[in-house]
């Protein structure tokens, strides 16, 4: 990422953060405002992923594994949610988040780099050699 788009997004970052710390602080949300305290907690992560340094690969890796959890959370509530009165169920929208977000960002948290299709075609075919 270029500097210029590192100090952008860790500025949008800070002030949403900032902004979330507001909203919690001021009570405007009186149910859950544990909610705005992990937000503020998050975004501020974010702005500590784009000060450089050894940090913010550990930074980068641990808000992956949230994202992770995140998704897997989602999974199970939604999988002992029961339908709507209409019949819709949101599990299929916990399956497309688990499988867009949830998967690469627990591979990116465990492993510390994005996946690609190469490295899951040459890590498949060394399973198959004898």
């Amino acid at each position: 990422m270029s500097s210029g788009a590192r100090i952008f997004l860790g500025i949008a970052a800070l002030a949403f953060s900032g902004m979330c710390g507001y909203v919690a602080l001021a009570g405007t949300i009186p149910k859950n405002v544990w909610i705005m305290w992990v937000i503020a907690g998050i975004c501020f992560m974010i702005t500590l992923a784009c000060i450089p340094g050894r940090h913010a690969h550990w930074i980068g890796r641990s808000l992956a594994g949230i994202v992770a959890l995140g998704s897997v959370g989602y999974l199970i509530a939604m999988a002992f949610e029961p339908p709507d009165p209409s019949g819709v169920t949101s599990i299929w929208k916990a399956i497309g988040l688990f499988s867009a977000w949830g998967l690469p960002s627990g591979w990116y948290a465990a492993v510390g780099r994005a996946p690609s299709f190469g490295r899951l075609k040459r890590m498949m075919e060394n399973l198959k050699a004898p």
